[in-house]
C-alpha cells in the first residue's frame, strides 16, 4: 500500500497539540499534526507558483491590509518597551502565525529548523532533558512519568514519579505544563536545575541539557501477552517498526504460545496519516471499505488508504489501548480497527481530532526561504463513513477510575472545526465497563504495571483480562462487566 512520492504537492501531517514530549503528529501530504516526516503521497494540492517580485495585490483593500501589517510592525518597533519589537523576523512570525491560529488550533507558522524536521523523515529528536512529563491535579506539580533511555534525565539520575516543583528556581505550582515543558528545554550544552520531590523528600539536580532521540516504538512481553507500544507515527518507517516488534516477541515466547495482542496508542499524539493506515494494514485483511480517506471542503474525497496485505496475527485476539491523549494518527488506527471488528478498544475516549494539515514551504513562492505554514486541508473519515472530529473514539471498554481531567481535547481548542457530520454524528458507545479491584499496586504486581507517577496501570490490567490471559494474578484484578443498553 505504499504511494509515490513523486509530484508532491504538500505534506500530510495527523498529530494534536499540547501532547506527550513534544505533542504533535504528522503525516506526509495529509498532516495530522506533529514534527518529521518522509515518503510523503501524492495530493492535488498544488500551491500556485509566485514570482517573488510580482505579487498581485488585487483591490485596494487588499493593498491596505498588507499595509496596515508594515504600519503596525513600525508602530510597535518605535514605541514598544518590548525589545522582541525590534527583531523583525520574529514580528514576521508571530503575525503570520496569530492570523492562521484564527482559522484552526493546528494552524502555523513553521520555522526553518522545524521544516526541516517535518521534511527529513528521520527520528524525531528534541533539545531537553529526555523525560515525558503529566501535571499533578491536586498539588500542581508536574510529575515525571517516562524517562527517554539513555538521555540527560536519566544519566542524571531522574526518576519516573519524581514530582517537579520548581525549575531554575521558579515556582511552577500554578503554572501551565506547556510553559513549564518550555522552561525545560533549551539549547544543547545548556543546564537546567529541578527542584523535586521523591518519596516525600525534597532534593535538586541540574541537568545538562542535549539532543534527545525519541524512540517510537517499545517492547516487551507480559506473561504470555506480546505488547506494543507506539509514541508517535513521526518516522516513515514506523509501521515496519511496529510488526518488527511484533514478530521479535513471538520469537521470543518460543514454544509458548502468545496468548494475545496489545498495541498501546496512550498519549500518542499522531504523525503521518501514510503511517497510521500502513500500520492499520498489518493488521486487517483486504476489504471492501477504505481504512481512512481524506476530503475537502466541499466534502470530494481527496484519496483513500485501502487494505492490501493481510493480517499478521492471522485474526488472532487484539486489544488497541487509548485515552485521551491519543489523537488523530492515534485515532486513525484504533477507529479503523474498530469500524473493521479487529480489536477491542479499551482505556477512556480519544482526543477528537479528525483533521489533516499540509505543509506548505514558502520556499516554492519565494526562493531561499526555508520556513513555511501549515493548514487544515482536509479532514479524515474512518472505514464506516464517521468523522471523530471534536467527539473522539469511545473505547469498546470503558476503564473506570482514570482521571484525565488534565487533558484538554479538540472540543476544548478555540476555533475548532465543526464535525462534517453535523450534529446527527453518533458516537460508537461503549458495550463494557471495567473495574479494578480496591487496593491492587504496581508493586504487588510488578513495573510492567507501573503508570505514571506511582499508579497501577488500569488499562493494561483490564486488557489482559480481556484476553484470557494466564499471566500470574494480573486477570485475577479486574472485572469486566457489560454495559445495558437503551432499549431501540
Amino acid at each position: 500500500m505504499r504511494l509515490p512520492s513523486k509530484n508532491l504537492s504538500a505534506l500530510f501531517l495527523t498529530t494534536a497539540i499540547g501532547l506527550g514530549l513534544s505533542g504533535c503528529a504528522t503525516t506526509n501530504d495529509t498532516v495530522a499534526d506533529a514534527p518529521k516526516a518522509s515518503d510523503p503521497v501524492t495530493t492535488d494540492v498544488k500551491p500556485r507558483a509566485l514570482s517573488p517580485y510580482t505579487i498581485d495585490m488585487g483591490s485596494r483593500e487588499e493593498y491596505e491590509r498588507i499595509m496596515v501589517y508594515g504600519i503596525a510592525r513600525r508602530l510597535a518597533e518605535d514605541n514598544s518597551v518590548m525589545p522582541q519589537a525590534r527583531d523583525r523576523d520574529k514580528m514576521l512570525q508571530g503575525a503570520v502565525d496569530g492570523m492562521l491560529k484564527t482559522l484552526t488550533p493546528h494552524d502555523a507558522y513553521i520555522t526553518a529548523e522545524d521544516m526541516k524536521g517535518y521534511m527529513s523523515g528521520k527520528p524525531e529528536t528534541l533539545k531537553g532533558i529526555g523525560a515525558g512529563l503529566e501535571k499533578e491535579k491536586d498539588k500542581g506539580r508536574i510529575v515525571v512519568q517516562s524517562l527517554v533511555e539513555g538521555g540527560p534525565a536519566e544519566k542524571t539520575g531522574l526518576q519516573i514519579g519524581d514530582a517537579i516543583t520548581h525549575i531554575n528556581g521558579q515556582s511552577i505550582l500554578d503554572m501551565d505544563i506547556t510553559k513549564a515543558i518550555d522552561l525545560i528545554r533549551g539549547e544543547k550544552g545548556t543546564p537546567v536545575t529541578l527542584d523535586f520531590e521523591r518519596d516525600g523528600k525534597p532534593q535538586s539536580l541540574t541537568i545538562i541539557r542535549d539532543e534527545v532521540v525519541l524512540k517510537p516504538v517499545d517492547a516487551k512481553l507480559i506473561g504470555d501477552i506480546a505488547y506494543v507500544r507506539l509514541a508517535s507515527f513521526m518516522e516513515g518507517d514506523v509501521d515496519t517498526q511496529v510488526a518488527d516488534a511484533f514478530k521479535k516477541l513471538e520469537a521470543k515466547a518460543g514454544a509458548k504460545p502468545v496468548n494475545g495482542y496489545i498495541l498501546d496508542l496512550r498519549y500518542n499524539g499522531g504523525g503521518r496519516l501514510d503511517m497510521a493506515a500502513e500500520i492499520t494494514d498489518l493488521f486487517v485483511d483486504p476489504q471492501d471499505m477504505p481504512i481512512v480517506d481524506i476530503r475537502g471542503a466541499n466534502g470530494v474525497v481527496k484519496h483513500a488508504w485501502t487494505a492490501e496485505q493481510g493480517d499478521m496475527l492471522n485474526g488472532k485476539n487484539m486489544v488497541v489501548l487509548i485515552n485521551g491523549g491519543s489523537a488523530s494518527a492515534s485515532e486513525i488506527v484504533a477507529g479503523a480497527l474498530q469500524d473493521f471488528n479487529r480489536a477491542t478498544l479499551i482505556g477512556t475516549p480519544s482526543f477528537g481530532k479528525g483533521s489533516a494539515q499540509a505543509i506548505m514551504p514558502f520556499g516554492r513562492f519565494i526562493p531561499g526561504r526555508e520556513d513555511g505554514i501549515k493548514i487544515t486541508n482536509a479532514l479524515y473519515h474512518l472505514p464506516t463513513g464517521r468523522s471523530i472530529q471534536n467527539i473522539g473514539i469511545t473505547p469498546d471498554i470503558l476503564v473506570e477510575g482514570i482521571d484525565e481531567s488534565n487533558i484538554k481535547h479538540e472540543r476544548d481548542l478555540a476555533n475548532n472545526v465543526d464535525n462534517p457530520n453535523g450534529d446527527t454524528e453518533q458516537k460508537r458507545t461503549q458495550t463494557h465497563t471495567c473495574t479494578i479491584k480496591d487496593g491492587v499496586t504496581w508493586k504487588t504486581l510488578g513495573r510492567d504495571y507501573r503508570w505514571g507517577r506511582d499508579d497501577v496501570d488500569k488499562a493494561l490490567l483490564c486488557a489482559i483480562k480481556h484476553l484470557n490471559s494466564t499471566t500470574g494474578t494480573a486477570s485475577k484484578n479486574a472485572t469486566i462487566t457489560p454495559v445495558q443498553q437503551p432499549k431501540p
